[in-house]
């Protein structure tokens, strides 16, 4: 059976946002002086449309930082929206000196109340790096040091099972939902090379591998993003190759595993460590975000053309990135900047037309926050955007015209502009190797209470 998307009435995601155990600065928040085109952010494609009629979504900024008994820091790597249109976060806290991460979980109710959180001292996924909504309830997280591991949990959090997958260093960092499992991606060691490949693994509902991939790249590879296509394909994206030969490598594969295209972007160094996304545009298109010269956004179509590469800066404060679609056949984008607030990086919001024009830009100022850590479409038709750092997360949840209703603040001005730069695609022609699946059958892991507390800054 083909790889289908989980049919639900919303967008769910999973990528990170992030915490920890230290006092946080207050928010800072006013509209930039930036021009919005009001005809450019009229309904256009398919998840607009649905919430045409709607009243207009809500807005709120919350900050959470994880909290409790012997707590050092922490840091949620990846989220999920709840049927609730609250959010599940994933991460990890640092209990001493020596820890080198424990799970630690936690939900938000729609109002931004913290419903539960949890930490996961033993038998856990050790640094959890991404979550999804599981087909049959609750939630599926997946993480692991040595190997790819997998936790299963109910709506309330409770651990019902646990299994890893053994044999060649997987090292899970993406998670996507399927009607009948799910897709996972990270990294896998290569016996013949001393570096890892890319890994990507088709599981069922119990989270046992149907296949799994391991890419041949050379130079070294760091697996970041997947998503399951519309028509049952995958695809996929990585940050790639040594210090002074950097680049991306995109690819969507068959529902089976194998390749139907693979591209290669050389961008230069400084791209290495910066976490690429991968996200299916309404229109099939296929839009990769990361940090290269400023944010970079690169659109293919889908059968592996490049249409369009596109910086947005000034170069010199940027880094990660994530694309939805907007409004129109446009892009909303996800980084963190600290050129135009310099006293450290912040949320960055940004709205693209479908042609790459630069419609509105918002920053965050806050003093916590190191890395933009996850975007996805909210339940009501607006969008949730999180970042985080050393201290705390920060959930804002905007409009998809970037507007915000804000009695108790506003967002700091920004004044970047949008550059098409001329980059290449090529066939790296890398080998798509079958691993065989190894499954281990893990125990339940010891549950820990934790006294996160949040912070309705926005409400």
């Amino acid at each position: 059976m083909g790889v289908t998307l989980k049919k639900a009435p919303r967008i769910l995601a999973w990528i990170a946002t992030t915490v920890a155990a230290a006092a946080w600065a207050g928010c800072s928040l006013t509209d930039p002086d930036v021009g919005l085109d009001a005809d450019a952010v009229d309904a256009g494609d398919s998840f607009v449309d649905a919430f045409a009629d709607a009243p207009p979504p809500g807005t709120s900024l919350w900050r959470i930082r994880a909290a409790g008994p012997g707590i050092l820091r922490g840091y949620a790597n990846a989220f999920v929206e709840a049927d609730d249109g609250g959010v599940v976060l994933a991460g990890w806290v640092a209990l001493d000196a020596s820890d080198s991460g424990t799970t630690w979980l936690a939900r938000l109710g729609a109002d931004g109340s913290l419903v539960w959180d949890e930490t996961l001292a033993a038998g856990g996924v050790g640094w959890a790096t991404a979550i999804a909504p599981h087909p049959e309830g609750g939630f599926l997280v997946a993480g692991g040091e040595v190997d790819a591991a997998f936790l299963r949990l109910d709506p309330a959090g409770r651990a019902l099972w646990r299994r890893s997958i053994l044999g060649a260093g997987q090292d899970a960092r993406a998670l996507a939902s399927l009607d009948d499992g799910f897709l996972a991606a990270g990294s896998a060691t290569d016996p013949h090379a001393a570096a890892a490949g890319p890994w990507i693994a088709r599981l069922d509902v119990e989270a046992r591998p149907r296949w799994q991939k391991r890419v041949a790249a050379t130079g070294g590879i760091w697996q970041h993003g997947v998503v399951a296509a519309r028509d049952g394909g995958i695809l996929a994206a990585a940050a790639l190759g040594d210090d002074g030969d950097q680049g991306l490598w995109i690819a969507r594969l068959d529902s089976d595993g194998s390749p139907a295209w693979q591209r290669r972007v050389d961008v230069g160094a400084g791209s290495r460590d910066n976490q690429p996304t991968v996200h299916e545009a309404a229109n099939g298109d296929v839009v990769v975000t990361t940090t290269a010269g400023g944010v970079l956004v690169l659109r293919f179509d889908a059968s592996g053309t490049l249409l369009r590469s596109l910086v947005i800066g000034p170069d010199g404060g940027q880094r990660g990135g994530y694309a939805i679609d907007g409004p129109d056949g446009g892009l909303i984008v996800a980084a963190m900047e600290n050129v135009f607030t310099p006293e450290g990086y912040n949320l960055w919001l940004l709205g693209l037309s479908a042609d790459g024009t630069l419609l509105w830009q918002k920053s965050v100022p806050d003093e916590a926050p190191e890395d933009a850590t996850g975007l996805l479409p909210s339940h009501d038709g607006g969008f949730l955007a999180l970042s985080g750092g050393c201290c705390c997360s920060v959930v804002a949840k905007l409009r998809l015209d970037g507007s915000f209703d804000a009695p108790c603040a506003a967002f700091a001005e920004t004044r970047a502009s949008a550059v098409h730069v001329p980059l290449e695609a090529h066939d790296p022609g890398f080998a798509v190797e079958d691993l065989p699946p190894q499954v281990a059958e893990d125990g339940l892991p010891v549950v820990q209470p934790a006294s996160s507390t949040v912070e309705l800054t926005c409400p």
